[in-house]
């Protein structure tokens, strides 16, 4: 637990100027998918989760120093991309859970009608 306490302690240690360009890309990838969702509610759950993995996402990347964090350039970069993939991976998990629900949903029917 003592190793895993500094890494949780600086992922949320990430500055304000990265949480809110975070935060715009996230809830501009909220806006273009919400209209395809059965509920569009749902946004308010998957909103945070991609923020959450967005930002684990640029911990990581300044963890492997992928991109060195010196210029504005690379700076911008370096939340874009972790915003894409804390998009893409909340997406999929959210994906992922709907389906294996659908799933027992489905198998439940089944099984009732039998």
């Amino acid at each position: 637990m003592s190793y895993l306490l500094p890494h949780l302690q600086a992922m949320f240690d990430v500055p304000m100027s990265t949480l809110v360009l975070l935060s715009i890309i996230c809830s501009a990838a909220m806006y273009f998918v919400r209209p395809h969702l059965v509920t569009p509610a749902l946004v308010f759950i998957i909103g945070p989760i991609c923020l959450v993995l967005s930002t684990m996402a640029y911990y990581g990347l300044t963890m492997i120093e992928y991109f060195p964090i010196n210029k504005a350039d690379q700076w911008l970069i370096c939340t874009i991309t972790a915003a894409t993939i804390g998009n893409v991976c909340a997406l999929g998990v959210t994906a992922a859970v709907s389906r294996a629900f659908d799933r027992s949903q489905a198998k439940q029917t089944r099984f009732h009608r039998a």
